[in-house]
């Protein structure tokens, strides 16, 4: 044991740690609240698949999952539990085109259209062009280098409306992808009555004419 891990484990137990290692009603609700997150999640999927059979096969790139879809189940993303789900999806080395639904215990429900390849230049044009429609107010770009990045805070995103038109395509030059995003917080009153399978539709839908 080396000396700091000695230290803690000889601590007193204070107040709020009592509290807390005596919680049992969240560990209790975490697997239902799990499984409703997921239940929402395949919801969304359905209604996505619905609407793309419907849309112009140019909108995907060729060899697009838009049937499948991934579900990723996490416990530990920076200590929250999460849950993902990609549709449409499409990767490979140098480019990719995926609709990516976030649930982050304790942080938000986010849908991001993550976007990299050939067309990029012409994604970031068409960003800049259209960033002061109504529409698009709140939607939000990432600025990080990393675009699996999803912390809301320290400056890893900002509103494409706020920026100059130059400052957004010099940005996607410099990180080398796109990546949109609608949020929705956990704290908001509205959140127990969203419904994710039409808002997560009319996100991507969005996000798509945004950039492409």
């Amino acid at each position: 044991m080396n000396p700091e891990s000695e230290a803690e484990s000889n601590e007193a137990w204070n107040p709020h740690d009592l509290r807390l290692i005596r919680e049992v009603e969240l560990f209790q609700h975490k697997p239902r609240i799990l499984k409703k997150a997921e239940a929402n999640l395949e919801a969304l999927a359905d209604a996505l698949r619905q609407e793309l059979k419907q849309s112009p096969a140019g909108l995907l790139p060729p060899g697009a999952d838009w049937e499948n879809g991934q579900l990723v189940r996490g416990e530990n993303h920076k200590g929250f539990p999460f849950r993902s789900f990609d549709l449409p999806q499409f990767f490979n080395k140098t480019e990719y085109f995926t609709f990516r639904t976030l649930f982050w215990w304790g942080h938000y429900l986010g849908f991001a259209l993550l976007l990299k390849g050939p067309a990029l230049e012409g994604y970031s044009q068409n960003i800049a062009a259209r960033k002061s429609e109504a529409r698009y107010s709140n939607v939000k770009i990432a600025v990080a280098s990393n675009p699996w990045e999803w912390d809301l805070g320290e400056g890893n995103f900002q509103r494409p409306a706020a920026m100059p038109e130059k400052e957004i395509v010099a940005l996607v030059e410099k990180i080398g992808y796109v990546k949109l995003c609608r949020f929705f917080s956990l704290e908001d009153e509205s959140f127990s009555n969203l419904s994710w399978a039409e808002e997560g539709v009319r996100t991507y839908m969005d996000l798509v004419s945004f950039a492409t």
